[in-house]
């Protein structure tokens, strides 16, 4: 944050030295003679050069009704910076001199020096101006001393501005210029510029494209390509340019020119390149720029894109190939290539270069997920799919080959072929993993990643069907050679990772403001023997949020409790039973469509069971409310004998038991008098019950373990007192010692230790071991509240249980031997259970729901979040494959609505 305000600190006294010089100006300008041009001054190291035109009518402009002013002045940081540069203009308006800004221009420049990012600021300085002034108004405006001091600057009158704390700025005049900075060097480049007469680098190319420049625009921006590496390493931080050199050798000189809307930021302009020195972009002078056609089998949530329109790929492929085996391109490219070739064979190049069509593509999906590993792909259109089919093929692994859902998956085991062959920008997709989706040749990380992306493409949840990209992409050209999209709403975390300095802290502090920038979209096509160049970014408050379902079911009203599965016996698949406010019960199939709707006429206290009535392989569903006891066909209808009336109010949800796995259940539950009761599956009390009765209400649902082949029923009260019963109702084991049970703690078989038979909490969190004599141990992992969750289950599927604690608003996860394994803070306490999720033989995941909220979270064994910010539900969710076909569902419901997410 200092950082952040220091950088805007300097940058608002450079505009406050020259809104003073501007009124200065006013007055003098008729005894002025002319001087030299700005851009005569401008470093020549300087990267970004941005000419701003009539600032006055810009910031005019800007406070009236500009979203993204707006939006701006609310940040820290920029916000104070351009609040106090309102009033600094509300000052020259007070007393006359708003024409002075209306008619002057003023040049930006930006360096890389010995400091980092550095920003010089020129204009016409008039003769005669007093120095003297500039003090006493900088005074004025600072609130603090500030004194002057005279520096050599090669023939300039330079200045240096100190304050009690040190180096306020820098400043010098001379040849009708001012040139201020928060750096010494910058100064000093500019005084040999002027004293030399020297002239930018490339200076015809310059030139060019200083030809093209508008007029009538808000800023003129020039970018020289050859410094821009340098100025990124100041940019972005060290951690993520460890292996990446951004635009090495990219092009010469651009000039884009600048349109300010009330939401969006329009750029264009032109590039050009040196062609005899093998520039990045040349590469695309001979070809046709094409449409971009990747968005209809890349998922709806990609947040950043790259793509290459291609007319003629043999051309490209070997243009390509000289100017990655340039010096800095991509060292030892060459050693590795040979080595590829010498392992896959000489047709290497060919077998994957000659069925390629119009367009290559890089995309990573899922920000939120941190795991681009995973959520990176690599898109290569196919001008005969089944040349690429054959020609691929015979370079995979038929070990490795595999069919999901239809789509064959195969791997190429040559570890960072794609990179040697097309270059570093697709250095992230490495293990060749490859699927054919349409006309289109799929490479990832891993199997995985293609089954996640099928899913997705199945669904028809693409990136061309998602509103906002629509929306988006209005205002940018169908086709380009060169495109890049990036969401910024959906990366500002990622966003402050790579960003260094200033920009991180902004990002940081900033975090809401942000993410008001929808995405930014950056293209080039050949043009006019040239390279057309659009930047586009809009600022949308009014962001449609995704739905990433792939159906919502819905209800009459809002969802009552929360969703079950139920098994369909007629085809195996699984389908949804749900509640809602209104006393509905619902059948919802696995498209998403209401079989049945049944008024059940009061609230459901218990949980849907699956039992099989008749012991036919039929399948009913059991509950119970407050009054009744139902047990529901698969049609909607009542099984004979439902429902059955209650003598007393439950208090509880009903338990089932199936013993000996016969299908001879027992239902229990309590009611108002704080007996169990217990009922055959007709509904009939069973005989020899001793209907047991706690000490308190009972709220929980009663509780059946084995252990050693004795069974145990497990009743404990809203006030923490615990009963143990046979199967009979009778006394099996007497606590020798009381405790308070946990209200959110079940009951555990003890697998950790010999301290007990059984495991659960107390209301201090203490862990609980309940022997068969009656007697306790407590084991103590640390203070937490009566409302704590607790789990005892085999997350890390590394053999034994391990301890899960949810607390208010932390996660806690303990091991067998209570090292913690990881813990994480939510932004708002959690009012549900965890859950624990298998989503494979050896992988399972912790579910939390956020009611307060909305959220989801998904954790893996490291404790890394695998949910998004879009995954919306305020009910317990469930995790399973409605058509049992291997894919994933998670079913959640919010508001009136039942929501289908694919899993993975």
């Amino acid at each position: 944050m200092a950082r952040t305000q220091r950088f805007f600190r300097s940058g608002l006294i450079i505009i406050f030295i020259l809104l003073v010089v501007a009124a200065g100006y006013f007055f003098i300008r008729r005894f002025t003679g002319p001087g030299l041009d700005p851009l005569a001054a401008v470093p020549r190291e300087a990267g970004l050069v941005v000419k701003l035109n009539h600032p006055g009518r810009l910031l005019s402009g800007l406070n009236s009704t500009n979203e993204i002013w707006g939006g701006l002045l609310n940040t820290a940081g920029p916000g104070t910076f351009l609040n106090s540069l309102n009033e600094a203009d509300s000052l020259l308006v007070a007393i006359g001199y708003e024409e002075l800004l209306d008619e002057a221009s003023i040049y930006l420049a930006v360096a890389d020096d010995s400091l980092g990012a550095a920003l010089s600021i020129i204009f016409n300085w008039p003769s005669g101006a007093a120095v003297d002034y500039l003090d006493r108004v900088l005074v004025r405006f600072s609130g603090r001393a500030l004194h002057r001091k005279k520096i050599d600057l090669k023939g300039l009158r330079g200045y240096q501005l100190l304050d009690s704390t040190g180096t306020y700025c820098y400043f010098a005049i001379g040849h009708g210029l001012c040139m201020i900075s928060g750096q010494r060097q910058m100064l000093e480049s500019s005084a040999s510029r002027i004293s030399e007469g020297s002239s930018l680098p490339e200076t015809a190319l310059f030139e060019k494209v200083a030809a093209t420049s508008g007029r009538k625009v808000d800023a003129n921006i020039f970018i020289n390509f050859n410094y821009v590496p340098a100025l990124a390493s100041r940019l972005f931080s060290p951690s993520y340019l460890a292996e990446r050199v951004l635009l090495p050798d990219f092009g010469s000189w651009s000039e884009i020119d600048l349109l300010v809307k009330n939401d969006e930021l329009l750029l264009n302009g032109y590039t050009e390149t040196i062609d005899t020195a093998g520039q990045f972009l040349s590469l695309f002078r001979q070809q046709v720029p094409q449409k971009i056609e990747v968005t209809r089998i890349l998922p709806y949530n990609t947040s950043c894109l790259l793509s290459f329109g291609i007319s003629d790929m043999e051309s490209f492929y070997h243009d390509n190939g000289a100017y990655l085996d340039k010096p800095g391109v991509f060292p030892d490219r060459s050693a590795k290539l040979a080595d590829l070739e010498r392992r896959a064979g000489p047709n290497l190049q060919q077998y994957m270069t000659s069925w390629i069509g119009n367009e290559i593509a890089i995309a990573v999906i899922n920000p939120h997920l941190e795991d681009p590993y995973n959520n990176t792909f690599m898109a290569i259109h196919a001008a005969d799919v089944e040349l690429a089919a054959e020609k691929l093929k015979s370079l995979a692994v038929s070990s490795s080959s595999y069919v999901y859902r239809d789509y064959v998956i195969r791997q190429i085991p040559f570890r960072d072929l794609l990179p040697v062959l097309f270059g570093r920008v697709f250095s992230a997709v490495r293990e060749n993993y490859y699927t054919r989706i349409e006309d289109y040749i799929v490479f990832a990380n891993s199997g995985r990643s293609l089954e996640n992306l099928i899913n997705i493409f199945l669904s028809g949840k693409t990136l061309e069907q998602n509103e906002n990209f629509k929306g988006f992409t209005d205002n940018v050209a169908d086709e380009s050679n060169l495109f890049c999209y990036y969401s910024i709403r959906n990366s500002t975390q990622e966003l402050e990772k790579i960003l260094a300095g200033p920009l991180a802290g902004f990002v940081r502090d900033n975090q809401g403001i942000v993410g008001n920038f929808e995405a930014l979209a950056v293209q080039f096509k050949a043009l006019n023997k040239m390279y057309f160049t659009s930047v586009y970014a809009r600022y949308n408050k009014d962001y449609v949020k995704e739905d990433l379902s792939i159906w919502k079911a819905y209800l009459d009203a809002p969802v009552y409790g929360q969703p079950y599965f139920v098994k369909d016996h007629r085809t195996n698949n699984l389908k949804i039973v749900a509640f809602d406010t209104l006393t509905n019960m619902y059948l919802i199939d696995h498209d998403g469509n209401i079989e049945w709707k049944l008024n059940i006429g009061e609230k459901v206290i218990s949980d849907v069971h699956t039992v099989d009535y008749y012991r036919n392989g039929k399948i009913q569903y059991l509950f119970n409310t407050t009054n009744r006891i139902y047990l529901i066909d698969l049609l909607g209808r009542d099984v004979e004998g439902y429902p059955v009336t209650l003598r007393a109010k439950a208090t509880n949800g009903l338990a089932v038991f199936d013993y000996d796995n016969n299908r001879d259940y027992r239902i229990m539950l309590a009611c108002e008098d704080d007996r169990v009761y217990n009922f055959d599956i007709r509904g009939k009390k069973i005989d020899g019950w001793k209907n047991p009765m706690a000490k308190g209400r009972i709220t929980k649902p009663v509780q059946f373990l084995r252990d050693h082949g004795k069974d145990y029923i497990i009743i404990a009260d809203e006030e923490g007192n615990v009963r143990i019963t046979d199967r009979k109702g009778r006394d099996r084991i007497n606590l020798k010692t009381t405790f308070l049970n946990a209200a959110h703690s079940e009951f555990y078989v003890n697998e950790t230790n010999s301290k007990g038979i059984f495991i659960t909490t107390d209301r201090t969190g203490k862990l609980v071991y309940i022997k068969d004599n009656g007697r306790i141990e407590t084991t103590d992992f640390g203070e937490f509240n009566q409302d704590h969750y607790f789990l005892y289950e085999d997350f890390d599927n590394r053999g034994g249980k391990d301890f899960i604690y949810l607390d208010g608003n932390k996660l806690y996860v303990y091991d067998r031997f209570k090292n913690v394994m990881f813990t994480h803070t939510f932004e708002n306490e959690i009012h549900s259970m965890p859950m624990i999720i298998p989503v494979s033989a050896r992988e399972k995941l912790i579910g939390i729901v956020s009611r307060e909220s909305g959220k989801i979270y998904l954790f893996d064994r490291q404790g890394n979040l695998l949910s998004t910010p879009d995954h919306i539900g305020k009910t317990r969710m469930l995790i399973g494959s409605l058509r049992r076909d291997g894919q994933l569902n998670m079913i959640v419901g919010s508001g009136n609505t039942i929501y289908n997410y694919y899993f993975r």
